[in-house]
């Protein structure tokens, strides 16, 4: 298995999807908080991570668009950064939050969401600084070798 597409930097990848994902989802709740009848809306995360985890086998991981790269080195070739979506394998399910509603029918809590938006972006935060150190221990063996 290539040291590049290990399991850590698929679950990696994932996290950094999903919070990705979180963040959109809150950004909506926080952007229509004055409009009337609008729910707010939660991302069900429970079984991303746990299928993120099954589709990486022991030999490596499975391509699930025809750009990413394959797991042999000598044909790699990255795809665009940014120009593919999240797999929608892995993209959770969104439900409307069953949160009291007000008068105007609206349902979002303002204070919730500013404190869902911290959490998530320490979440996102940790996994990019996590990732980092990975790929900066991979360049410390590419330049120590």
């Amino acid at each position: 298995m290539s040291i590049l597409f290990d399991k850590t930097m698929m679950m990696l990848q994932t996290g950094l999807g999903v919070r990705r994902h979180q963040q959109a989802v809150t950004a909506s709740n926080i952007a229509n908080a004055d409009t009337p009848n609008y729910r707010a809306r939660r991302a069900d995360f429970s079984d991303v991570l746990s299928r993120a985890q099954d589709r990486v086998g022991p030999g490596g991981v499975e391509r699930t668009h025809a750009r990413h790269l394959r797991g042999d080195t000598a044909s790699a070739q990255p795809a665009e950064a940014g120009s593919a979506p999240m797999n929608p394998e892995m993209t959770p399910e969104v439900h409307l939050s069953t949160a009291p509603v007000r008068q105007d029918g609206n349902n979002v809590d303002l204070e919730q969401e500013m404190s869902f938006l911290a959490a998530n972006g320490a979440d996102y935060q940790a996994l990019a600084t996590i990732t980092r150190k990975k790929f900066g221990l991979m360049k410390y063996a590419v330049d120590k070798s």
